[in-house]
């Protein structure tokens, strides 16, 4: 039975770091056709702007989530899928940019990606959700990997991980959230079950300790959890140009999960960014000082 239970953790393990790793394949593509989230990666308004936007969105989020009319629930879904739209058709161009000829891989990439979301929206299956959130995440990870310093990478992932402390142990909207995303079949998260009978779509998200533990078949881990962490391992790469350093990063992320896979297997809710983040800055600050004495790339 403990084994079964583990089975999740490691396929969310694995699914973070192949996100990693298309995110570092994607970034290259975008840096050569000069696709970024922002013109300058020292402007300190990048970093006001992210926080302004996650802030805005949350709640909205949890203002539309909350309401009882079904209309809110539709145009929610319509944000969202639209969102996912755009970072998927940047990531498949990416990967189609690799074997195609720019003259297929525009179109393809919007045929694609429209297919995807229209499947998304009649069938958000667990597999579906998994296939679109891992080339949608890496994307975004591969986009403001590129197109931030590495001191306000650092800084976003501190201040994203107290606050998503914050909303997980003491506010709780965070989990407030999560159950919204679940129940509404919102593809934001990724997905792994513990046996391939589970049905995403007829789930619901579990309220009690027990339930997290014995009653559901699947473990969930958010977008943004994918996300944050892995931009530092982008952008130490393409600002630092140091493998051993990105593999390092990519190590500490790993780790940190692992501290964060075996609290969350005794039923509680946890938040993931302390452990993630934590875990990509403390590979960071230990690797930089063994590899070059200092803070590599840490320039404003």
């Amino acid at each position: 039975m403990k084994s079964k239970r583990l089975i999740p953790v490691f396929v969310i393990a694995a699914m973070l770091l192949l996100s990693q790793f298309m995110a570092l394949f994607m970034a290259r593509s975008f840096s050569e056709v000069e696709v970024v989230a922002f013109e300058e990666p020292s402007d300190p308004m990048n970093l006001i702007t992210i926080l302004v936007s996650i802030a805005l969105i949350t709640l909205l989020f949890l203002f539309i989530s909350t309401r009882k009319n079904r209309s809110f629930h539709k145009l929610l879904q319509g944000i969202i899928f639209f969102a996912l739209w755009m970072l998927l058709y940047y990531g498949l161009f990416a990967i189609f940019s690799f074997f195609l000829s720019p003259e297929l891989t525009g179109p393809l990439s919007i045929i694609v990606s429209v297919m995807a979301i229209v499947a998304l929206w009649i069938h958000p299956e667990w597999y579906l959700i998994d296939a679109c959130g891992l080339i949608a995440a890496s994307s975004a990870v591969a986009l403001f990997g590129i197109s931030l310093s590495i001191p306000f990478i650092v800084v976003l992932l501190v201040v994203l991980a107290v606050y998503d402390a914050i909303s997980v142990y003491k506010t709780k909207h965070m989990i407030m959230l999560a159950k919204h995303t679940v129940d509404l079949n919102l593809p934001l998260m990724l997905v792994a079950p513990s046996n391939l009978k589970y049905s995403f779509r007829s789930s619901k998200f579990p309220t009690s300790p027990q339930e997290k533990k014995e009653g559901q078949n699947a473990m969930f881990a958010g977008l943004g959890d994918v996300v944050i962490p892995s931009m530092l391992p982008v952008g130490i790469y393409y600002g630092v140009e140091s493998l051993p350093l990105t593999l390092a990063v990519i190590i500490g992320i790993l780790v940190g999960f692992g501290v964060l896979g075996s609290q969350a297997l005794k039923g509680k809710a946890q938040a993931g960014l302390p452990f993630l983040n934590g875990g990509a800055i403390l590979a960071y600050l230990i690797g930089s000082y063994c590899l070059f004495g200092g803070l590599a790339g840490f320039s404003l």
